[in-house]
């Protein structure tokens, strides 16, 4: 869970990890509520990278681009072609932005990181986008920037404002319909592994996260 403002720079650490680690940038894709929103990321994204958004910068052409647009009037050829480059392990295209038209039918196990860019329109869909991610049984991570909040009080609401409690369990709840779902108990880390540890609270959640010692102690 991530800040609640639209701000674009929050994806400033994106711009970062392409400008550093070009085309072995972890395998991303930003998923947003609209197609006006998946070219306004797309296009800021493009512009704070300047030259930088090619794999090669003298090779400046759509096909060396790290960063792709996917969205529904992208067009059926369009769309082929990203989905051939971004599926392949040693694609260029490092950074996908798409709308919900990308998860349709569409399988690709090496995505580290999903980013949702906005307030998802119900729970489903925030658990098949962040399903994206890490298919592949590697860690994988998802971020949620729930700027747009609903016009009704709904359990999207109950999860972006969770302050005190595991998200996890907040959103299986919401599929079982019932308050006392899961556990919030975890096994505690006996160790001081600090950024590195792998326990049940690092791996859970971003408020588990912050229950485990070795992160105190780091």
């Amino acid at each position: 869970m991530k800040a609640k403002s639209h701000n674009l720079n929050h994806l400033d650490f994106v711009v970062q990890d392409l400008k550093g680690e070009k085309a072995t940038c972890p395998k991303t894709i930003i998923f947003c509520d609209s197609a006006y929103e998946a070219c306004s990321v797309f296009y800021w994204l493009y512009e704070s990278l300047g030259d930088l958004a090619f794999a090669n910068t003298e090779e400046k052409t759509k096909n060396n681009l790290l960063i792709a647009l996917f969205t529904a009037p992208s067009g059926a050829t369009t769309k082929a072609l990203i989905v051939k480059e971004f599926r392949s392990i040693s694609s260029k295209c490092r950074v996908l932005v798409s709308t919900v038209a990308f998860g349709m039918g569409v399988d690709i196990p090496d995505i580290r990181r999903v980013i949702i860019w906005g307030m998802p329109k119900d729970v489903v869909t925030l658990w098949q986008e962040i399903g994206r991610a890490g298919r592949d049984q590697q860690s994988a991570i998802a971020y949620v920037f729930p700027f747009r909040p609903p016009l009704t009080f709904d359990n999207r609401q109950k999860i972006f404002q969770a302050e005190e409690t595991c998200l996890r369990n907040l959103i299986m709840r919401s599929f079982h319909n019932c308050e006392t779902y899961g556990s919030d108990d975890k096994e505690m880390c006996t160790y001081s592994c600090g950024d590195s540890c792998q326990c049940s609270h690092c791996t859970c959640c971003s408020f588990c996260i912050t229950k485990c010692p070795c992160r105190s102690s780091a």
